[in-house]
């Protein structure tokens, strides 16, 4: 057997790379309460958990600092992963259009929610669909008045 498994990413994405940097950011508070044992096997303990760990940490400091330097972390909280626009100018560009695209479409999202009397974030919600791309989505209680209106589209129900 090669050891190699086959359901592994050939290339990993920037979602992987981010799920390894926050690993790698929890090492020195792993680092802090490993340091603080001192039992009768200290020296094993240190020998094998800390001074790897010590290791591991000081292989991927650049690794980190990559990250730091070129991806979004913002967006990536918000599950988008994304260069920063920063680094380049044709993504700064491409960023200023989805800003923009975001605004309209909250604008939209108010919109609709105007018209349907609606509280948005409580009886309206903005999701995106794999099928119908950005979309609203209303309470059971809700979906009378949006039948009633002739302006909306009823894409599903459920």
């Amino acid at each position: 057997s090669s050891g190699i498994n086959a359901e592994w990413p050939l290339r990993p994405g920037l979602q992987d790379c981010y799920k390894l940097y926050m690993a790698i950011k929890q090492i020195p508070r792993i680092l802090d309460a490993l340091c603080g044992y001192t039992g009768e096997f200290g020296t094993t303990f240190n020998c094998v958990f800390i001074t790897p760990l010590r290791e591991f940490e000081q292989d991927f400091a650049s690794f980190s600092e990559l990250i730091d330097t070129t991806v979004d972390l913002d967006k990536c909280d918000c599950g988008e992963f994304v260069i920063k626009h920063t680094f380049d100018e044709e993504l700064g560009e491409m960023r200023s259009q989805l800003d923009s695209l975001d605004a309209q479409i909250d604008d939209e999202f108010s919109r609709i929610a105007r018209l349907l009397g609606a509280e948005k974030g409580k009886s309206i919600k903005l999701d995106v669909s794999p099928t119908y791309g950005h979309c609203c989505r209303v309470t059971r209680k809700d979906e009378r008045g949006l039948r009633q209106n002739k302006k909306l589209e009823i894409l599903q129900t459920k």
